[in-house]
């Protein structure tokens, strides 16, 4: 009950009692007195009432306080478990990307790998040509020395032959060779080709 509903109260039970002392009559007023002291009771307990449905509302409102304050906590909550989720969403995705790199990285190792064993292979092969190279020289080298000697050899042979000739004595040479002594030897016969003509014909 509020503080206006209260004062009407008071006014009405004020009139009220002028209006009996008005008139006149001892019983009307002790009946008045009494309906006036019922009213005090009733407005006695209507107070009580009022202060307990007051504090009751203040109950209330501290309760919905309390409410209020656990509904925000609980949309916070909301809002950062929404955030924790695309987060995690956003994690998912690098996490794949990450995948996709790791493999890739890998791929990458892999080839590295190969590159390096094929590196040594060719290390190897240099190594083998170079050492090739080295023997070939080597060869052409004695070759050329044993040409030099067969054609010291055929040099000498040529001018005993030519002595012999000068002499009126014949040879083996006479018989391939009696009709043309620039004549090419037959097949079978052995022909000294310089080592230097030979490697002209092996260059590409």
């Amino acid at each position: 009950m509020g503080q206006s509903s209260r004062s009407l109260l008071w006014i009405g039970l004020v009139l009220f009692g002028l209006f009996a002392l008005s008139q006149g009559s001892q019983s009307n007023y002790l009946e008045l007195r009494n309906h006036a002291r019922g009213l005090e009771r009733e407005l006695d307990a209507a107070l009580k009432t009022n202060g307990h449905l007051v504090d009751n509302q203040a109950d209330l409102r501290i309760k919905l306080l309390e409410v209020e304050e656990v509904r925000d906590g609980s949309h916070r909550e909301v809002t950062e478990l929404r955030e924790v989720v695309v987060e995690r969403d956003q994690l998912k995705v690098e996490v794949k990307n990450l995948l996709v790199v790791v493999e890739e990285r890998d791929r990458l190792l892999r080839e590295v790998a190969a590159l390096k064993i094929v590196a040594l292979e060719r290390d190897r092969l240099v190594i083998e040509l170079k050492g090739r190279t080295v023997e070939r020289d080597i060869f052409a080298n004695r070759c050329d020395q044993m040409k030099k000697g067969l054609m010291a050899l055929v040099g000498a042979d040529e001018e005993s032959h030519r002595d012999m000739l000068s002499a009126g004595l014949g040879g083996p040479l006479d018989t391939p060779f009696k009709n043309s002594p620039k004549t090419k030897p037959k097949q079978g016969w052995l022909e000294i080709v310089p080592a230097s003509r030979i490697r002209e014909n092996q260059k590409p």
